[in-house]
């Protein structure tokens, strides 16, 4: 369990660490009142609080998670004060600069757009806001500040567990046309026999009858193909 001391608990704060910690980390949290006594030198403490906890690791409070408004002309680089925003010597000492919980919610809210919504002439979201000039979305930051938190409390706790992520697959195959001539009745085949002799495409026309006939291989027909090398039960037409 990590616990994560906070002067208040709002649905913002909740809901950022339900994502990382639930979400992303696959481990539990609790969010702690600095009233709540727990022994921060035998478990994994955050102090998001004002208040002093010894051993914790210590996140300052911006005050965005605290608010239920959105602050007008907002951006990120307010809560951003320099590069690299994590940063591991920090985390060794117990002292983070950044917000990371506010940041967090901003990136996965989108708050800027909220607070200072620009558009383009297309009605959609101007794509000059801070998160896009500093390409902020092209990384996976918030994955990557789960994994510096659980790098962080697991050193303080090493009994700390969280359930292995997994995954699995299934390949789909959208089949506008399954066939090109075969299984097509034979008006369809006999007009486009006609259709193919007054545009003199005879490489079709030839295609289309060798292929009724059996002589040659529909060319659509690629499924020996696929069911070669895709298990059956992984195949979804």
């Amino acid at each position: 369990m990590i616990y994560i001391y906070t002067d208040i608990i709002t649905p913002r704060i909740e809901y950022v660490c339900h994502i990382l910690f639930n979400i992303i980390l696959q481990t539990e949290f609790q969010l702690c009142l600095p009233s709540k006594q727990i022994n921060s030198n035998q478990n994994a403490v955050i102090n998001y609080s004002t208040q002093n906890i010894l051993n914790a690791l210590n996140i300052p409070c911006s005050g965005i998670l605290s608010e239920t408004n959105i602050r007008k002309n907002f951006d990120l680089s307010h809560l951003i004060q320099s590069f690299p925003i994590i940063d591991t010597t920090e985390f060794s000492q117990n002292q983070i600069k950044h917000d990371l919980f506010a940041i967090c919610f901003c990136l996965l809210s989108e708050y800027e757009h909220y607070a200072n919504p620009i558009f383009d002439k297309h009605g959609r979201y101007d794509e000059k806001s801070y998160i896009h000039s500093n390409e902020l979305k092209k990384t996976p930051f918030v994955h990557e500040v789960a994994e510096a938190f659980w790098t962080a409390m697991q050193n303080k706790n090493p009994n700390l567990f969280r359930q292995q992520r997994s995954f699995d697959f299934e390949y789909t195959f959208d089949l506008d046309a399954p066939w090109e001539y075969l299984h097509k009745s034979w008006s369809i085949n006999a007009l486009g026999w006609i259709k193919d002799a007054l545009y003199l495409k005879r490489e079709r026309w030839m295609r289309r009858f060798k292929t009724l006939l059996h002589i040659q291989k529909d060319a659509f027909d690629t499924y020996d193909f696929i069911f070669q090398h895709v298990p059956k039960e992984k195949l979804v037409f």
